[in-house]
């Protein structure tokens, strides 16, 4: 693996519907929104989910959240779906939310 390769792996929560591992790739790859973080973590001891809007396979718009471990150089999808209007506004404002604290 070079040093510049990710690799995407999908929890059983994020393939319940019809999407697959390659669709959450292809979102990630070619996202239009994105939010690292997204909000802080629920789950105590893991990191704070990073949120991605993009292209499906098909062309379908999906959200995707996705805990991204830099130490193992993986991204680990547990939620996808097509994407809905709230989750596509919370994304925006925490990335909105970012580029002002960058300024």
């Amino acid at each position: 693996m070079s040093e510049n390769t990710w690799r995407v792996i999908c929890q059983a929560s994020a393939l319940k519907r019809e999407w697959t591992r390659m669709d959450a790739v292809s979102v990630i790859a070619d996202w239009r929104l994105r939010a690292i973080p997204m909000e802080p973590t629920r789950i105590p001891g893991t990191p704070d989910p990073a949120g991605f809007i993009g292209p499906a396979l098909d062309g379908t718009e999906l959200e995707v959240f996705a805990d991204i471990l830099p130490e193992k150089r993986e991204i680990s999808v547990f939620h996808m779906m097509p994407a809905r209007p709230h989750v596509i506004q919370k994304i925006r404002k925490a990335k909105n939310k970012q580029e002002r604290k960058q300024r």
